[in-house]
């Protein structure tokens, strides 16, 4: 091995060990781009390091060692915070505290563990002496008052007797990680991950698969899932007609391979009756910052500073739409509930694009600012569902590759689409309004990047009104 296994690689083999093997020896073969959600998700990692090396710099000095590097003739490590003085390690997380009671959180907790684990084991492999091991994250009961509390921001948890418990399992991992990079992986499907067939090592490995494979039938795993790879069955439109399957798993199939869109105009005509004008089509932009930004809020809550309102009055009436998009200052969940509250009105049904997205912002609002309660209350009982119709069936195109607006608009309205905008999804719009606008050093790009945020979410709520026309005629 050419570097030395590092905690993400080591995070990445327990994931992935056969594109941890490849991320090694064919880097240029793994997606390199980064996400901007990702990105963002990363930024917001070290921003909660700064907070919590501000925490504890004002404790008594105790030989207090920041990002101090570590390594073995086969390791490296950095650890968030060392104390010198005491041999503690602190590993820092800008994700919310899990109970380790609760079942739900046992995957994350794991993980969270093993990268501490990893630290400890690497410290003490380069001669290093530990004493105790803390895993750092952010108090999710927290709420941000007219200051900053520190003290209360994170959860601090001595987790020394769980990764003493971990260390030798940890040791016998790494010794396999490193010896899985001596030779290559077989080309079998003994060690897949959840990403299956689309992971990047079975496209480098096999690289003749087709583009619609097997994995992409619903809730195909287990047995079923390897008596078909195993038989060399790996095209969606190769699986035998006599294979037991699900009804719903032999009905996905089945409309795959007719190529045929299917279309239920009874029960969509019974479900657009629901309607109310006036028809008022609404999308938010959110952002939610490890370090709550406005009073109120806690770690990691969803910052409503965008949104888009098409209005259609009657049936033949003229689009009208209004728009909020906050510039950085002030409290845009605030804005916002005022700013709605004027122009949506007591009667009407408002459309949204997957429904507990937007009524969990407006939750939200109502309990920052109770004296909108009883407006957002009346919006989520009037909330109509256009995603419903694509997740329900009702509208089946096989050109669609998922139920998301931006798989069912080109097919439904090619005329209008995403990739002509500079912003094209919602983690680029979070990422770029809190880098660029939120916290904005630049002022041309803040107002090229505000324009091109109103662009973005107003073809959200365009979208919306074109895909119901087009199911109000069929």
């Amino acid at each position: 091995m050419n570097k030395k296994l590092t905690k993400s690689q080591f995070r990445q083999y327990l994931a992935c060990p056969n594109e941890f093997w490849l991320s090694v020896h064919h880097p240029e073969l793994v997606e390199s781009e980064i996400s901007p959600d990702i990105a963002f998700r990363i930024r917001q990692g070290y921003e909660t390091e700064r907070y919590f090396r501000d925490l504890i710099a004002a404790r008594e000095d105790r030989g207090w060692r920041f990002q101090k590097k570590v390594e073995t003739d086969r390791l490296f490590a950095k650890f968030d915070v060392f104390a010198e003085d005491s041999g503690e390690i602190y590993e820092v997380k800008s994700s919310k505290y899990k109970d380790p009671s609760d079942l739900k959180n046992r995957s994350t907790r794991e993980i969270n563990l093993f990268d501490v684990g990893f630290q400890v084991f690497a410290a003490r492999e380069s001669g290093l002496q530990v004493s105790k091991a803390f895993l750092v994250t952010l108090n999710g009961d927290y709420n941000l008052g007219e200051d900053l509390d520190l003290e209360r921001l994170f959860v601090v948890e001595d987790v020394t007797n769980d990764i003493e418990s971990l260390q030798k399992d940890i040791a016998e991992k790494i010794d396999t990680a490193i010896a899985y990079l001596g030779e290559q992986p077989p080309a079998d499907f003994s060690n897949m991950c959840s990403s299956k067939l689309k992971c990047p090592y079975f496209k480098f490995a096999m690289p003749d698969f087709p583009e619609r494979t097997v994995t992409e039938i619903p809730r195909l795993q287990g047995k079923k899932l390897s008596v078909l790879l195993e038989a060399g069955i790996f095209d969606l439109f190769d699986v035998p007609d006599d294979y037991e399957l699900t009804a719903n798993q032999r009905d996905f199939i089945d409309f795959q391979k007719s190529d045929v869109c299917k279309i239920d105009t009874k029960t969509i005509k019974t479900k657009l009756a629901e309607l109310e004008y006036p028809l008022y089509f609404l999308d938010y932009e959110t952002v939610n910052p490890s370090i709550p930004k406005i009073k109120g809020m806690s770690p990691l809550a969803q910052i409503t500073f965008q949104y888009s309102l098409h209005i259609k009055a009657d049936a033949t009436s003229e689009l009208v739409h209004h728009e909020f998009l906050s510039d950085g200052s002030g409290n845009p969940p605030r804005e916002i509930a005022e700013n709605l509250a004027k122009v949506i009105g007591e009667k009407g049904s408002v459309i949204v694009w997957y429904k507990a997205f937007e009524m969990g912002r407006n939750d939200e609002m109502a309990a920052l600012h109770p004296e909108f309660t009883e407006f957002f209350a009346s919006v989520n009982s009037r909330v109509f569902d256009l995603y419903e119709i694509f997740q329900q069936k009702l509208y089946r195109n096989p050109a669609m590759k998922n139920n998301s607006i931006k798989s069912v608009l080109p097919v439904l309205v090619p005329e209008l689409n995403y990739k002509e905008l500079e912003i094209g999804n919602g983690g680029l719009a979070m990422s770029l309004w809190f880098d660029e606008v939120y916290m904005a050093s630049n002022e041309a790009k803040k107002e090229k990047t505000l324009q091109n945020l109103r662009e973005y979410c107003h073809l959200d709520t365009l979208a919306m009104v074109k895909i119901l026309e087009v199911l109000q005629n069929l």
